[in-house]
């Protein structure tokens, strides 16, 4: 037994159809489309932040490099320090049996490894009546960048009463700085 169909085919067919149309108006499209631009905002706005993140990651380690070079040049600047409190009691023409001791610790406080040194005769027969010219040779001192070699002569010269630059040969090697330097000064006769 069949049920009688009690409609007739035209309005079920527009039965349907509204049903179709009622069905389709329901569906949540405006919230799928907030969603989604929702979403992408949230995906913008997290690339500015890792961008940021990044950008604060690099300015850190550059302030991180700028602070380690600036603890390095502060030691530095102690030894000289100590060191020039240490000759203010002798004059710029004392004997001074702790030269080459002083000369290699201004070394090493630069950052070089220590230096070899030799004691080279004087050239000159006389000097001033009463002096003698002393002549400390450091024979190629290698290091992978030139400023630390620079700034010991400077520091040993700036630092040591009397002391000058006789001769400064600075050469390129293959991987290194090479320096030849001696100081001289002159001393009373003991």
């Amino acid at each position: 037994m069949s049920e009688p169909n009690p409609m007739p085919d035209e309005d079920r067919f527009d039965l349907t159809s509204r049903a179709d149309r009622q069905e389709r108006a329901s569906r949540p499209k405006g919230l799928i489309v907030l969603g989604v631009v929702a979403l992408v905002i949230m995906g913008g706005w997290c690339l500015l932040s890792l961008r940021s993140l990044w950008s604060a990651q690099k300015e850190a380690g550059r302030e991180r490099a700028w602070l380690a070079q600036a603890q390095e040049l502060a030691g530095e600047l102690d030894a000289i320090r100590t060191l020039r409190g240490q000759n203010r009691s002798i004059d710029a023409h004392e004997p001074d049996r702790q030269m080459v001791p002083k000369i290699t610790q201004m070394a090493v406080a630069a950052g070089l490894p220590e230096p070899k040194w030799r004691e080279k005769q004087t050239p000159f027969a006389s000097g001033p009546q009463g002096y003698e010219r002393k002549l400390y040779a450091f024979d190629r001192l290698s290091f992978e960048r030139v400023d630390p070699l620079l700034r010991w002569v400077e520091t040993a010269v700036s630092s040591i009463p009397g002391l000058e630059v006789d001769s400064f040969r600075l050469e390129p090697t293959a991987d290194k700085w090479a320096l030849t330097v001696e100081f001289g000064r002159w001393e009373r006769k003991s």
